[in-house]
């Protein structure tokens, strides 16, 4: 299986040091140039020790990063304008749409615009919470990733974190 990732979720596994989650479920993470700028380029410029982490995985080709063609460009700055969200978000929806493969993506505007596009789109803890039921993580391994996450700054409703853990209870 394959997937495109947007910056958020990269970040906070990076930061949580668990992007070998990803390796679980994918064989193959995409990501466009865009985010690669984000999370590795601006990242080691204020010295973000998770973007050294994402670059290492650029490197060993786990996360291979792609450059939208022109077209798909300029349909992702056309998603900027229609729905009012970055520029990240909009070329990992173009490039997952593209590719015909999952999105994981945590921004509630472009989750909905994925959707709508058709796009089998996933936030990074219902990513997570995929990993318990194929049995490939335990629920108590789980809960720890999702407490860590918030705890590095992952932004999520209580009430939302509340059913979470009640899930993986």
């Amino acid at each position: 299986m394959e997937a495109v990732l947007n910056s958020t979720p990269l970040i906070y596994l990076a930061k949580i040091n668990h992007l070998d989650l990803l390796g679980k479920v994918y064989d193959q993470i995409y990501i466009p140039t865009s985010v690669y700028e984000e999370t590795v380029l601006r990242g080691l410029e204020k010295k973000f020790l998770d973007a050294k982490f994402i670059k290492k995985a650029v490197d060993k080709g786990t996360i291979e990063v792609r450059e939208l063609t022109s077209e798909q460009k300029a349909e992702a700055k056309r998603l900027t304008q229609f729905a009012n969200m970055g520029g990240g978000e909009a070329e990992a929806i173009v490039l997952a749409k593209h590719l015909n493969i999952e999105l994981i993506i945590d921004d509630v505007i472009a989750q909905g615009v994925a959707r709508t596009l058709g796009l089998d789109a996933h936030w990074t803890t219902s990513f997570v919470i995929r990993l318990v039921s194929k049995k490939l993580v335990s629920r108590e391994d789980a809960r720890k990733v999702i407490e860590d996450l918030v705890s590095s700054g992952y932004r999520i409703s209580e009430e939302v974190l509340i059913e979470i853990l009640k899930v993986l209870s």
